[in-house]
């Protein structure tokens, strides 16, 4: 069982598991509207950061947002976030994130999958840099308007990454 089927089963509150249409129970019917709710605000931010509008990442994570990157410092807060954006000013980026789960609990969301990047060098000389399928976990926490902003993040990958070579 995964952490997020878990929790998911906590959150439940012991409630009946089997499939109910969301047309006939209105409970239903509001956890298909929070979950795309939560969609829609990763997606927009993936699409800030592929238009490299980092003043809307920005407008997207709450003040007390914390990111544990794969092979980096803990991002907390969002000027260091800003920080960490300005550094892929060299850059055009495109990111990408595939939900594998996703569980609302209140006013807390918990979103597992896989992101990737693309950083093309905007001089053309530089190489071309990937990241694919690095493994991501996202905590969204509802704010008082009803919105989503990201307020934890963590990724790594599925397998060790391959020695850089001699020294």
């Amino acid at each position: 069982m995964t952490a997020l089927a878990l929790t998911a089963m906590l959150c439940a509150g012991g409630s009946d598991p089997s499939p109910v249409s969301a047309g006939r129970d209105p409970a239903a019917a509001s956890a298909a509207r929070e979950e795309e709710s939560v969609r829609q605000a990763l997606r927009a931010f993936t699409d800030a950061v592929s238009r490299e509008d980092y003043a809307a990442v920005l407008e997207r994570v709450t003040d007390d947002a914390v990111f544990w990157t794969a092979d980096a410092p803990a991002i907390q807060g969002k000027e260091a976030l800003r920080a960490a954006y300005a550094g892929l000013a060299p850059y055009r980026v495109r990111q990408e994130f595939e939900i594998e789960e996703l569980q609302v609990c209140g006013e807390w969301a918990f979103v597992r999958g896989y992101e990737s990047f693309t950083l093309d060098p905007k001089d053309g000389k530089s190489p071309r840099l990937e990241i694919k399928r690095r493994r991501a976990i996202s905590i969204l926490r509802r704010q008082p308007d009803g919105t989503w902003k990201t307020a934890r993040g963590m990724t790594n990958y599925d397998a060790p990454r391959p020695p850089a070579g001699p020294s």
